[in-house]
């Protein structure tokens, strides 16, 4: 061969002598064949030479040598090709299962189901025989609405996940919803799917302020997970979804937004009412309560919130949360107390 040309034509009369095909089909072979190739294990496969070398053998069997330059070919890591097959699998976006627990709603539940019509498949409500307009929202949105009697927050989060009928969960409580940057992290994620939970940072609203310090931002919650890579654990009414040993993590990017009180009085009874709850949780467990718990944890819990975690940033507000977090953990040890002596 004496130019480019003689070896251009000598190709072609190779690939029509050995692939006479005129029907048409030769894009579905070219495509059935690279599908199979990707889905076989090619672990086997020895990995080629380094492209140089490569080339110059080549083109001395063929007595044709030139300076123009080739992509580099695909070769074989022998080593993570069975990591690659694996990731083949994941990059089919997932079906996802919203999950939702709810008693009286009615307030924000619409904004929580609104922001999870876009990345969720299926979205579940268990509800605890709501006297509001709960339900009524929830048939508007076309979600399978279940009743379950209330028996721990614990308790109905894995309940409801035990409803889902997809392996991948959002679970989200009804006064929660997703902002924008959340939602696209998401949609990313369900198109390749890489750990067994993902976490985001919640940002909560207080009386209508957005509060970004204290205890109460970023206040990472995991709520993206595999269905069965963890459960839900915690001491009520504080729980959070908990990953096997071993397993996986990732974050995600963007706020879960939280309306959590509406005004100062609402604040003030969920102290009461949290409290109760959280006193009962840590007797049953055999925890006990003592003067230096009732005097040394309260201050604590005012110092590190207000003070080390800039609450103080956060104005007037961020007193009062700070104040709060002083009062519940107090009447909690106080009530702890109780239970022990007055039996």
């Amino acid at each position: 061969m004496k130019s480019p040309k003689d070896l251009i034509k000598n190709i072609e009369a190779y690939i029509l002598e050995l692939h006479p095909y005129f029907d048409g089909e030769s894009s579905k072979r070219v495509i059935g064949s690279s599908v199979s190739f990707l889905h076989q294990d090619k672990r086997f496969l020895k990995a080629k030479p380094i492209n140089l070398i490569r080339k110059f053998k080549i083109r001395k069997q063929l007595k044709y040598f030139t300076f123009k330059t080739y992509k580099k070919p695909y070769t074989i890591d022998k080593n993570n090709a069975h990591k690659r097959k694996n990731k083949l699998i994941f990059n089919n976006t997932i079906k996802l299962s919203a999950v939702i627990i709810t008693f009286n709603e009615e307030e924000h539940l619409e904004k929580c189901l609104a922001s999870l019509v876009d990345v969720s498949d299926e979205i579940v409500v268990v509800d605890s025989f709501s006297t509001d307009r709960t339900k009524e929202i929830c048939k508007a949105f076309n979600v399978t609405f279940i009743e379950h009697k209330f028996e721990g927050y614990i308790e109905q989060k894995n309940y409801a996940l035990s409803m889902a009928s997809n392996d991948y969960i959002l679970s989200l409580d009804g006064d929660e919803a997703l902002s924008e940057e959340l939602k696209d992290s998401i949609l990313k994620v369900k198109q390749n799917w890489d750990c067994d939970g993902y976490f985001s940072k919640r940002l909560n609203n207080y009386c209508g302020q957005w509060i970004k310090h204290s205890d109460w931002y970023p206040d990472k919650k995991l709520r993206l997970f595999k269905k069965e890579s963890g459960e839900w654990k915690g001491i009520n009414p504080h729980d959070s979804y908990t990953l096997k040993k071993g397993k996986t993590q990732g974050k995600l990017k963007g706020d879960l937004f939280h309306w959590i009180y509406r005004d100062y009085a609402e604040h003030k009874d969920k102290v009461e009412n949290f409290s109760t709850i959280a006193a009962g949780a840590y007797y049953k467990l055999g925890i006990k309560s003592s003067l230096f718990k009732i005097l040394y944890r309260p201050a604590w819990a005012f110092f590190k919130s207000y003070f080390l975690r800039l609450g103080f940033l956060d104005g007037k507000n961020g007193y009062r949360i700070c104040l709060q977090s002083y009062n519940v953990t107090s009447l909690k040890y106080k009530k702890l107390y109780n239970h022990w002596h007055n039996k």
